[in-house]
């Protein structure tokens, strides 16, 4: 008799989900960061059209805050779920830290970005504050920068862990509401005084809570109804003061490597679609050669760091289920 296959539950429906949510935060993100430097103009259309980078990292702190609350739920204890999170994410962090500290030492500084002449600086205590992932928050730089998304999302752990002891994780629907005020509040806050206003951190946060909504939702803890009300007040919230940022007072977000601003456009298809480099060969060759590294790099990386990672994450969830 063959096989039956095996059902589809609505668990396992949710979870297929979200790796699809995460394959397409993931592939926006690595296009936005190699485009950037092999394609010339590349820059210029996303900084005007979509802003695909910053619509990967949404999209990833959606997932997080989704994944992260039921981990936190799950687990029989804060100590197994920061364990769990510890094999998770360190040992993959600290190869590329590794290798980017490898990188730096070789690489001439002419082609590294301008915040590593304070690295250079204080090359070792810069190294040991980039092991914590909290870098940013201690007053050193980080050795690539897209790791700040990193330490918000140690931020996110503290703040979920804080939940957990005080049994306050079902009321995540009601910072969802103070976050979208406190962003509405900003941005009326900048229209009266006439510039912009400094929400960006904070409506990083409303997405990460986000996805703790979106978390109760899926559970059946709360309607349609409220589910979606929420959703467009954060929302309402975040257009709004993008509206004041980028339409009545334009701000000019400099880069190290870019001199394009981010238009309103391209600002706005970033947040709502989450619900040039001197090269000696072509960018044709460029482009090719940086995917393909990353394609091998990050299957040698699967292979020997994220499934041991993966493994003793298994086996702690055997012994405290056992």
């Amino acid at each position: 008799m063959a096989d039956q296959p095996t059902p589809n539950t609505d668990k396992t429906r949710r979870f297929q989900y979200l790796d699809v949510v995460r394959g397409i935060a993931a592939t926006a993100v690595v296009a936005t960061h190699i485009f950037e430097l092999g394609i010339p103009g590349f820059r210029q259309i996303t900084s005007a059209g979509c802003n695909l980078g910053l619509l990967g990292v949404l999209l990833f702190f959606i997932v997080s805050g989704t994944v992260i609350s039921a981990s936190v739920e799950r687990a029989p204890s804060l100590k197994v779920f920061w364990l769990q999170r510890f094999w998770r994410l360190f040992p993959a962090y600290w190869a590329s830290l590794i290798f980017s500290a490898a990188l730096f030492l070789i690489v001439p500084a002419e082609l590294n970005y301008a915040i590593y002449g304070s690295i250079k600086e204080r090359f070792w205590s810069s190294f040991a504050a980039n092991t914590t992932m909290l870098q940013g928050f201690i007053g050193f730089d980080h050795f690539v920068p897209a790791y700040w998304t990193l330490g918000f999302e140690m931020m996110f752990y503290f703040a979920l862990s804080l939940f957990f002891l005080t049994k306050l994780g079902r009321h995540s629907h009601q910072v969802l509401w103070v976050i979208s005020g406190l962003i509405m509040f900003a941005s009326i806050y900048g229209y009266l005084k006439g510039g912009h206003v400094g929400s960006f951190k904070l409506t990083l946060c409303g997405y990460f809570w986000l996805g703790i909504w979106v978390h109760r939702f899926l559970k059946n803890e709360v309607s349609s109804k409220h589910f979606w009300i929420a959703l467009m007040v954060f929302q309402i919230s975040v257009v709004s003061t993008l509206y004041v940022n980028f339409n009545l007072f334009p701000a000019k977000l400099q880069e190290a490597y870019s001199e394009h601003p981010f238009s309103p456009v391209a600002m706005l298809t970033a947040y709502l679609g989450a619900t040039a480099f001197d090269q000696k060969v072509s960018p044709f060759e460029f482009t090719f050669v940086t995917v393909g590294m990353t394609i091998i790099l990050t299957h040698l990386s699967y292979i020997f760091i994220e499934k041991p990672s993966l493994s003793k994450v298994k086996s702690i969830k055997l012994k405290t289920s056992g």
